[in-house]
């Protein structure tokens, strides 16, 4: 309740809260709206108490964000190349009672990894991104462990096999389908090399909104349409899923930035894929897009086992 409190005009702040709850067809809870409505109107939450926040209720372009958690999955450290030297990156995923998410460490941040393991309670401080749903600790984030107990949720990363025509806002969901359209658009963005933020340019120097003035860090973003028979979706692919797709390193599409075709060429049209990732809201145009975190080529025995655990399973019923 303290939120309301800092906006002057109480009722009108709680009539905000009930409008933004109806706007998503009630799918998120109160204490999701009332983080909506105050990025909405510049409101800091940063003084009152979020020790209680779930991670149901965590949403993209939170400051801020303190919440307690269980670490279910630890990713090893992986180095990559970037201007000015080495980059490391690691993955950590937790999760609580509802539901779970990824904390992605950068740089000297990966030697928290080393100090923790699965099992341990944690409360973690940090933000999450305006543009993707991941924890981010930043300048002031930090990890504590806490001595409290946890039940978490099933491994959300853990993704079920879906159909595309069943798809819904926020799901995490494995798609067996095939690539049916690429995209010639800019492959390339920039982003902070401490914080992971898009970096704008001006005049040719690279800022960040945080961190100001930096040598950017290129990562790589194709998009395209999959189809898996059921019904097609728009997919973005980052990273290392974009250079799964596209048969190429990042460094390599730099060199040919200027000629798109060439970039796609390698791009196998009407091949399956097995796709990981989730789905998000696209409010500009109105429509959901599948954002691909990971890309392989299907395993035809897994996929037989697959299919006959399920005609049996349906026999049995």
């Amino acid at each position: 309740e303290a939120a309301f409190y800092m906006v002057g005009n109480i009722e009108e702040a709680k009539q905000k809260v009930k409008d933004k709850i109806e706007e998503f067809s009630n799918l998120i809870s109160k204490e999701g709206a009332i983080y909506i409505v105050a990025a909405e109107e510049n409101i800091d939450l940063k003084d009152t108490s979020k020790s209680n926040l779930k991670i149901k209720n965590i949403l993209p372009g939170m400051k801020n964000v303190e919440v307690v958690c269980k670490i279910l999955k630890i990713s090893d450290i992986k180095e990559f190349n970037k201007s000015d030297g080495k980059g490391k990156v690691c993955s950590i995923y937790v999760g609580d009672e509802t539901g779970s998410i990824r904390l992605t460490l950068w740089d000297n941040e990966t030697d928290i990894a080393k100090e923790l393991n699965v099992g341990d309670v944690v409360k973690i401080y940090g933000y999450t991104r305006k543009d993707n749903l991941e924890l981010r600790l930043g300048r002031y984030g930090k990890i504590v462990k806490v001595n409290e107990k946890i039940e978490a949720a099933p491994f959300r990363f853990e993704s079920k096999r879906g159909q595309i025509a069943d798809l819904s806002q926020g799901e995490r969901k494995e798609l067996r389908a095939s690539i049916v359209k690429m995209f010639e658009s800019n492959p390339i963005f920039y982003r902070c090399p401490k914080c992971g933020k898009r970096v704008i340019e001006e005049n040719g120097v690279f800022k960040c909104p945080e961190h100001g003035e930096v040598e950017p860090v290129p990562s790589l973003v194709v998009s395209g349409i999959i189809d898996d028979g059921s019904e097609n979706i728009r997919a973005v692919f980052f990273r290392i899923a974009a250079e799964k797709i596209l048969g190429m390193k990042t460094a390599e599409v730099i060199e040919k930035i200027n000629d798109k075709k060439s970039i796609l060429k390698n791009v196998k049209l009407g091949k399956d894929y097995i796709f990981s990732g989730r789905v998000k809201k696209n409010d500009m145009f109105d429509r959901l897009e599948f954002i691909v975190d990971d890309v392989r080529e299907p395993n035809m025995i897994n996929e037989i086992e697959s299919i006959m655990k399920k005609i049996n399973g349906d026999k049995n019923d």
